[in-house]
């Protein structure tokens, strides 16, 4: 299942468009960065990114390879 189908099984399970997932999981990703706790800011540091910040894309593909490493 590639990203875009990820957003769109949300979407439909939650009465809505891929679009406004991708832009709820923006936002609190921006919320989230902006967060000044030590432990936060570290697992940010910890998922690889293109810019100075990961991209919702970036961030869910990191989680995903955490959970099938992890299980």
């Amino acid at each position: 299942m590639n990203i875009e189908n990820i957003y769109s099984e949300i979407a439909r399970e939650n009465g809505t468009t891929a679009e406004d997932v991708k832009d709820e999981i923006r936002s609190a990703l921006d919320m989230g960065f902006q967060c000044s706790d030590p432990d936060v800011q570290d697992f940010w540091r910890q998922i690889p990114c293109e810019q100075d910040k990961p991209s919702i894309d970036e961030l869910i593909l990191y989680i995903v390879a955490s959970l099938r490493t992890d299980n």
